[in-house]
């Protein structure tokens, strides 16, 4: 269905709502043939009673939630609804006499009546660094022998490099982070909230995060060091170059840090494998 009737409506005749109360009757009958089709219903069973047996999303939140995404995908990056009524009344033109567009009618009836934000949404950048970006050297071996033996070979053959290991945990359903530098005896932790609003792996993005602050300030106090030396247990983390779709906000501050260092001095990661 993706709300057809409701996006050909041109709304010039229903006081700029989004659709009717006819069209929405119309599209919750069709839906309730299709209910009773499928659940073997008696003519005479309410709409709200087939929606809930046959878990369909009723008619008017489905086209809520089509026209919030097809919004969300044409209407982000451009000038908002309050911004052409703004520049409208500053040329003059009296509202009564303008005719509002069906996407014009169907995000004012979003913003005012159900309190819904286009600005609030989440941007997901697509890439956070070019495609083609050479990220810094990582080290991911078989098992936790090997990795001890990696471990041990970088500390004895870099011992001009900063050494700063990392980690992030979930403990008692909180979820946190923490770097420690073994070369300058400084560590960083950060409280990522509640395993309900944050993961484990957001953790490990943030203890990396934490490890190349504490690598920045190192060189900002004029330490000149010839590797930043990093060590975690989650391959996830390590991997992220930039592309995930989830905890973006993090991917770009961890990437961003990540270029920095990189200009600066050269970065390698070590990291056991089975994480």
């Amino acid at each position: 269905m993706y709300a057809c009737s409701a996006w050909s409506n041109a709304n010039w005749k229903t006081r700029n709502t989004p659709y009717t109360h006819k069209t929405l009757e119309q599209l919750q009958r069709l839906q309730a043939r299709a209910a009773r089709a499928i659940s073997g219903a008696f003519k005479a069973t309410s709409i709200p009673a087939l929606d809930v047996e046959t878990y369909l999303l009723p008619v008017e939140h489905q086209i809520w939630k089509h026209n919030v995404e097809c919004l969300g995908r044409i209407t982000l990056g451009t000038e908002t609804l309050g911004e052409q009524e703004q520049q409208r009344r500053t040329n003059r033109i009296r509202e009564r006499n303008i005719r509002m567009s069906p996407r014009g009618a169907i995000q004012k009836a979003i913003q005012e009546e159900q309190g819904f934000s286009l600005k609030e949404l989440e941007v997901i950048t697509p890439y956070v660094v070019a495609p083609w970006w050479i990220g810094p050297k990582t080290f991911i071996e078989e098992n936790a022998e090997k990795a001890r033996s990696r471990h041990q070979h970088s500390i004895e053959k870099e011992p001009d490099a900063i050494h700063i290991y990392t980690d992030g945990s979930r403990i008692n359903g909180h979820v946190g982070s923490a770097a420690v530098c073994t070369t300058t005896n400084q560590a960083k932790s950060a409280y990522m909230g509640e395993d309900t609003v944050s993961t484990v792996y957001a953790g490990e993005l943030q203890g990396v995060s934490l490890a190349l602050q504490i690598a920045q300030q190192d060189r900002d106090q004029g330490n000149v060091r010839t590797k930043v030396m990093i060590y975690t247990d989650n391959q996830a983390a390590i991997r992220s170059k930039g592309t995930a779709a989830s905890n973006i906000t993090l991917i770009e501050s961890h990437t961003e840090d990540v270029v920095a260092q990189s200009c600066q001095q050269e970065m390698a990661s070590t990291m056991a494998s089975g994480n």
